[in-house]
């Protein structure tokens, strides 16, 4: 949790819900670095309180994958009647009429509301494969298609072939996608809004909005 931010800010795209393009031109100041928002959206943190684990809903997220770290706003909380009791250890938000809300733990600095296994994340990724444990990798032609931003047929088969270590599978005709062939018919009329304004719809794009599950019964709250 941070108090100088005036936004909540998260930086994995995978927490995030209910995705919607940003204004042209909108960023964030990280000391003197500017940081461009690529979207806005929604996100549920799972954090700690004296009752177990709750569910925490973050309206306005900017999504920054540039930052390093995500934050949640304190004005923000603050101005929605939320309150940081930092007398009581660990310090605890809680709500206006006084009950508990989620535990913040002090880590690295920081003030976390949600504790992630991030030595474990460490570990993982600094595993590189080598000579005798790499795999091939195998993907259809659509799949290479998304993942390259929509090249066409012949630069698609010049890519795949020139690579290393990777298959291709599937027909040279399924290496255009369904929005490529609407646009170029100029039929986008069942297109969001967004997708027909920039002209060309992105078939990842449809692939990430997708929502972050967690175990039922838990309470959760809204902000």
């Amino acid at each position: 949790m941070d108090s100088g931010t005036t936004i909540h800010v998260g930086n994995d795209l995978g927490r995030f819900t209910n995705i919607r393009p940003p204004m042209t031109g909108d960023f964030l100041w990280a000391g003197n670095t500017r940081v461009w928002i690529k979207a806005y959206g929604s996100v549920t943190l799972r954090v700690d309180s004296a009752d177990g684990h709750r569910l925490l809903y973050l309206e306005n997220v900017a999504y920054c994958p540039d930052l390093h770290c995500s934050l949640v706003s304190f004005r923000i909380l603050r101005r929605q009647g939320l309150w940081w009791d930092t007398k009581s250890d660990p310090t605890i938000l809680r709500r206006s009429d006084d009950s508990e809300l989620a535990v913040l733990h002090e880590k690295y600095g920081q003030w976390i509301l949600e504790l992630n296994d991030a030595e474990a994340r460490a570990a993982f990724s600094t595993q590189q494969p080598t000579r005798r444990t790499a795999v091939r990798k195998r993907a259809e032609a659509i799949v290479w298609h998304k993942r390259l931003g929509h090249p066409g047929s012949d630069a698609l088969e010049h890519l795949v072939n020139q690579s290393g270590g990777e298959d291709r599978r599937g027909p040279h005709s399924e290496m255009r996608c369904l929005w490529d062939i609407k646009v170029e018919a100029n039929d986008t009329t069942d297109a969001p809004d967004y997708f027909r304004r920039s002209g060309r719809a992105s078939c990842d794009r449809l692939s990430r909005l997708r929502s972050r599950k967690y175990d039922q019964g838990e309470e959760s709250d809204a902000y």
